[in-house]
């Protein structure tokens, strides 16, 4: 999950949403950006100018929903 970390006083966590892809949207209006292994190098060694491409919802196929009974 793509997120932004406040080391102060206190630790704060932010975690960055987007817009659902089709399977998560039934669910809630955002979801989690996700950033995938293969981008890893890439959104913690670039420019935050850069980084927008990565924050667009991930395709359908990454995301794997469970149901409990």
């Amino acid at each position: 999950m793509a997120g932004i970390l406040f080391q102060r006083e206190q630790t704060e966590l932010v975690t960055l949403t987007t817009q659902p892809n089709d399977k998560c949207q039934q669910y809630h209006q955002r979801m989690p950006a996700l950033i995938l292994a293969r981008d890893k190098d890439y959104w913690f060694n670039s420019p935050t100018h850069e980084l927008a491409p990565l924050l667009q919802h991930v395709e359908d196929r990454v995301i794997n929903i469970k149901h409990s009974d």
